[in-house]
């Protein structure tokens, strides 16, 4: 990674232009494509978040997604609709995804062009575009996703960052939790660079920030739901999703 990275990161006024009028021919797109109604009823879920944040209520369904939930709740302020103030964030996320993927490309060594390319084959990807202007997590955690991992990248070459990479990976799956078991080799093979490195002090931190972080994001949503009722709705769900996987989906693979 190291050494990927010590290669020019940074991009001609050209080359930014370009990824700036495709993030805006891309934004008019989303925006003209925009669904009139919920997809479906995970959509409106969140929207009943927005209204009263209760997991044991379904809303949103367990375990939540407090940042994603949060941020529509201040878009509402501006929209004075649930729909479309979570529509608004998942496009702008989508475009900051994007944007973030051509530089953690060009982090690792990419030539302009190929990182450019990367994001013009995201941007069109049936489930990246499908989902890119719907009211749901998905698209947003996939650009959490990435600026998760284009902090770990950056810590690796700078262990000055690994507070940073902690907090940041922790704001990620903050906005969707399911990005923990996709987040874990990068976080691992971070841990394991600090190590050998002996940044003892600045791991200590990273785990510090990344548990300090993870208080903030957690804390608040699980008390206004309830210490009980949280984690019992969680257990419940969870039980639900292995017997769904057991007997329809995993026979059949």
């Amino acid at each position: 990674m190291h050494n990927a990275a010590s290669h020019e990161a940074h991009m001609t006024s050209t080359q930014r232009r370009t990824l700036l009028a495709f993030l805006v021919a891309y934004l008019a797109l989303l925006l003209f494509l925009r669904p009139a109604t919920p997809f479906e009823w995970d959509e409106v879920l969140y929207q009943r978040a927005l209204d009263h944040y209760d997991v044991a209520t379904h809303s949103p369904h367990p375990p939540g997604a407090p940042l994603f939930v949060g941020a529509g709740n201040v878009m509402r302020l501006f929209t004075g609709d649930p729909m479309m103030a979570l529509q608004l964030v998942t496009i702008a996320a989508s475009l900051a995804g994007l944007a973030l993927l051509t530089v953690l490309a060009r982090r690792l060594g990419a030539p302009p062009a190929a990182s450019l390319t990367a994001a013009a084959i995201l941007a069109v990807g049936p489930g990246f575009f499908f989902h890119a202007n719907v009211g749901l997590s998905d698209a947003p955690a996939a650009a959490a996703g990435i600026g998760a991992v284009l902090a770990c990248v950056a810590a690796v070459d700078n262990p000055a960052l690994l507070p940073l990479a902690g907090a940041i990976s922790a704001v990620a799956v903050g906005v969707r939790p399911q990005l923990l078991p996709a987040l874990l080799p990068a976080g691992l093979y971070l841990i394991w660079t600090g190590i050998r490195g002996r940044h003892w002090l600045r791991l200590a931190l990273a785990f510090a920030a990344g548990i300090a972080t993870s208080a903030a994001i957690w804390l608040p949503p699980i008390l206004i739901t309830g210490w009980d009722r949280y984690f019992a709705a969680t257990h419940r769900h969870g039980v639900y999703w292995i017997e769904v996987e057991r007997e329809l989906r995993l026979p059949g693979a």
